[in-house]
């Protein structure tokens, strides 16, 4: 054995060297078989075992080890056994190379360098069963073998790479509950892995195919707070925010939505859109003091916002959010009422009054007709009812008849000009006739022309001074 070691280590032609490695062989494994007590034994099996893999005789290499009996896992067998398994790999025998493997780890428990280069083997040689089982189609084996190397050598360098591999399979051909159990266990395990956003996306796509839209929401949300690229940031907090509210997960679609607005306020129009969603949530969920506060976010957002930047929607959105302040607003004028004590009250009738005004003005300006004719008629209707309670004020007490007869002429002087204010706008709401417009009120707005008017219902129309507050 010596001998023949010497001298394959020395010869220098190929044909020379193989047949003195066959010899090295047989000459260890005849004395394995004679004195396989003797405590040379297990070293000489070894060093012939490391020389036939060295020369790339790997079947060469197992039939030794294989035909030396039964070796005990001890720390002199250790290196024999490494050598089996690292055999059976290299033979690309890779069942029979993870079998190895595993008994090795299991019997020895190591942890130092080598012993992370044989995991990762393990974990190489599991990975190609996939591959291969993958090449014949077989899509449930590859799966199962990708998966098993999260499970079987976690920390190895191929865990992540199967585990993925695994993924793309999953979702290439639909298995989205196993696709949404693999991507979570990437997650959990490989957070800082370069596939993690990637496969975070495909989550939110296998969980959409599974139809667990909630669920799909949330890792839309995460994405849009992590990616880097802003169209796809915008893409999927804005289907996050649609997702919730859909299935009327309300409170989180308005979360989504307001984090929208206020992280994207362009492209504009969708700014507004997202502004006017969360109006409509806050008012679904009767939060009236929100949905004003987004109201006039939008008329805030509208106006600074270039005209080339407005579109026919983004209008109806600000004329619709000015409306809407405006009728509140006009829902307490009415309720204040002129009686005692008279001053503050008319104060604060006269300075809600402006307010609405200014705000149906304001709705009026973006001249989209489904709002323009409310708001002026609306105007009108204010000024007549400003008007009406006026005459109908309560009177101080301490006026005797005489005094009482002034006070009522004085009042009726007070009031006049906001009842021809009122009839103005009433008028001015019938101009929309000539743009085909003809909804219900312009109609009301004929109607109380009708009422206040009869005889001057026809007369020329006093529209000069409002046109510029309207249009």
């Amino acid at each position: 054995i010596l001998l023949a070691t010497r001298l394959h280590r020395d010869t220098k032609t190929d044909t020379e060297k193989r047949g003195l490695l066959d010899k090295l062989v047989r000459y260890s494994l005849l004395y394995t078989r004679l004195y396989p007590h003797d405590e040379h034994a297990v070293q000489i099996v070894t060093h012939a075992a490391q020389e036939s893999y060295l020369a790339g005789n790997h079947a060469q290499t197992i039939s030794l080890i294989e035909q030396s009996g039964d070796l005990p896992y001890s720390a002199a067998t250790y290196d024999i056994h490494v050598i089996k398994a690292h055999a059976y790999f290299r033979q690309e025998d890779y069942s029979a190379a993870e079998a190895a493997y595993t008994s090795v780890i299991s019997q020895y428990q190591k942890n130092d360098a080598p012993a992370r280069q044989i995991r990762n083997n393990l974990a190489t040689a599991i990975y190609n069963q996939g591959a291969a089982a993958q090449k014949q189609n077989d899509i449930a084996s590859a799966v199962k073998n990708y998966v098993r190397i999260t499970d079987v050598a976690p920390d190895s360098d191929m865990a992540a790479t199967g585990l993925y591999d695994a993924i793309v399979l999953s979702t290439t051909h639909e298995m989205w509950d196993e696709a949404i159990q693999y991507i979570r266990t990437f997650q959990r395990h490989f957070p800082s892995d370069k596939h993690s956003l990637e496969v975070s996306k495909q989550l939110s796509v296998a969980y959409l195919k599974a139809g667990r839209e909630i669920e799909a929401a949330g890792e839309l949300v995460k994405i849009a707070r992590s990616d880097q690229d802003n169209e796809y940031q915008v893409a999927a907090l804005w289907k996050a925010a649609e997702l919730y509210e859909s299935n009327k997960d309300y409170p989180a679609a308005h979360r989504a939505f307001a984090e929208y607005a206020k992280n994207h306020p362009r492209p504009f129009p969708q700014y507004m859109e997202a502004m006017n969603k969360l109006v409509r949530l806050s008012t679904q969920t009767n939060n009236t003091q929100d949905a004003d506060r987004w109201r006039k976010e939008i008329l805030t957002a509208d106006k600074r916002t270039p005209a080339d930047s407005k579109t026919e929607r983004t209008r109806f959105i600000a004329s619709t959010s000015a409306l809407e302040l405006a009728r509140a607003k006009y829902q307490r004028f009415t309720a204040v009422k002129l009686v005692a004590p008279l001053k503050p009250n008319l104060a604060r009738k006269k300075q809600l009054m402006q307010e609405a005004v200014n705000l149906y003005s304001q709705a009026s300006a973006y001249r989209v007709s489904a709002t323009a004719t409310e708001a002026t008629h609306a105007i009108g209707d204010i000024y007549r009812g400003f008007s009406k309670a006026l005459l109908d004020s309560e009177r101080p007490k301490q006026l005797d008849a005489v005094e009482l007869e002034q006070y009522n002429i004085l009042l009726e002087d007070q009031a006049f000009p906001f009842e021809e204010k009122a009839i103005e706008f009433y008028e001015a709401n019938l101009n929309y006739v000539k743009d085909g417009v003809f909804d219900d009120w312009i109609k009301q707005s004929q109607t109380r022309l009708a009422e206040l008017f009869p005889a001057r219902f026809g007369r020329e129309l006093k529209l000069e001074g409002y046109i510029n507050v309207l249009h």
